[in-house]
């Protein structure tokens, strides 16, 4: 049997889901209040967890679909969302199945997720991520600095690998490089804020 990414979250759903419950959307990504400000229209939450982020990206205005694989954090999220219009999915980075080509975003976050896709499949991921966004929207992405030493499946993930990948595309903007912060949750980990502009 393959060890999934999300195996782990399932294991360890109780201690999972108390943690992220702990922290607020605008503590745990400084500046996303000034990111959407000017965005409306449909969110895309990939990796949502617990559903945190969602539910925030729902009190703003958004029409928020929330994909997360794992079963048992997916459960949590739709329990605690299920007077908001959230629409949950089983799914995943890279191919994002449950997701038709006509499926447009004005903004897609991925919080603490893009280390779990490998590295040989985030090429097709960001395809996938561009073609999903509409012109003029958003993808913001948290960079973890360093792989988990807990057992969860990770990979090394950097700002320059992000750029390189979007290189391809003429209408790309990306920004953030200098938002780095420490982990609320681990004293020995920073992330850091990239922003994607399309158009």
């Amino acid at each position: 049997m393959t060890l999934k990414t999300w195996d782990s979250y399932n294991l360890d759903s109780d201690k999972y889901i108390s943690q992220y419950e702990s922290l607020d959307t605008e503590k745990a990504i400084p500046n996303i209040t000034e990111i959407v400000s000017e965005l409306s229209g449909k969110a895309l939450d990939i990796g949502a967890g617990t559903g945190r982020d969602a539910r925030w990206l729902a009190s703003q205005g958004f029409y928020v679909t929330a994909i997360e694989p794992s079963k048992e954090l997916r459960n949590f999220g739709e329990k605690q969302s299920k007077n908001i219009d959230i629409q949950w999915i089983d799914s995943c980075l890279p191919k994002l199945e449950a997701l038709n080509d006509f499926d447009k975003f004005d903004f897609i976050l991925l919080n603490a997720s893009w280390q779990h896709v490998l590295p040989v499949d985030r090429e097709f991921a960001i395809d996938r991520l561009y073609n999903l966004l509409n012109q003029s929207g958003k993808i913001l992405i948290t960079l973890r600095s360093k792989p988990s030493d807990d057992g969860r499946l990770m990979y090394l993930v950097s700002h320059e690998e992000i750029e390189k990948l979007f290189d391809k595309y003429q209408n790309i903007t990306i920004s953030g490089n200098e938002l780095k912060r420490t982990s609320l949750l681990y004293s020995d980990v920073e992330f850091q804020t990239v922003i994607i502009t399309k158009g």
